[in-house]
């Protein structure tokens, strides 16, 4: 083996975690809102995987219909979320942490765009999934395989992310959404 390969393996088996997790920034909830050009309910009509124009990757659009939107603007009906990974010509590519999107499903999704498609905002964590149970209506996010970094914290401890935000009534996350919204408004 060379050392390359060794020190690899080395890392797998210090880290395991590493071997199944994707690191990126974990954002609060205000934060997500904030970094977010539009945040929408809807329902996930359609899925269309593609290769990317050189055959080196496989990206899926979702179409989803919009039922409410939240903070932004947006002027047509549906939109296309653009997601890295899919199956098409029985072959498969996958991201881990990346917010699994079906269609029929019942969303609340935290977006950025390029004018044209719009992409999720840190991955996994700008997905909510919208359900009723009983007589609430529930918004739920599920942020496994993402091995969440926060800002700042001292070197050699370890900071977890603040679970709180994974789960609360559609209600709850509106209003949060609202209201970090109208903070950006008024700092300057």
């Amino acid at each position: 083996f060379s050392m390359r390969v060794m020190g690899t393996l080395l890392l797998l088996l210090l880290f395991p975690s590493l071997s199944s997790a994707t690191t990126i920034r974990s954002f609060s909830l205000s934060e997500m809102a904030h970094e977010s050009a539009v945040v929408i309910q809807g329902k996930i009509l359609e899925q269309t995987p593609q290769w990317k124009h050189d055959k080196s990757a496989i990206y899926t659009d979702s179409i989803v219909q919009i039922n409410a939107i939240y903070k932004g603007r947006v002027t047509q009906e549906t939109i296309v979320v653009r997601q890295l990974g899919g199956i098409i010509d029985g072959m498969e590519m996958s991201v881990v942490g990346s917010a699994s999107l079906r269609a029929g499903e019942n969303v609340v999704l935290f977006l950025r765009t390029d004018g044209k498609k719009y992409f999720l905002v840190g991955m996994a964590q700008g997905k909510y999934a919208v359900k009723t149970k009983g007589s609430q209506t529930l918004a739920t996010r599920n942020v496994s395989g993402i091995h969440q970094i926060h800002k700042m914290h001292r070197l050699g401890t370890q900071r977890h992310h603040n679970h709180k935000d994974n789960s609360m009534t559609l209600d709850t996350l509106v209003a949060k959404v609202r209201a970090a919204n109208k903070a950006q408004k008024v700092t300057p």
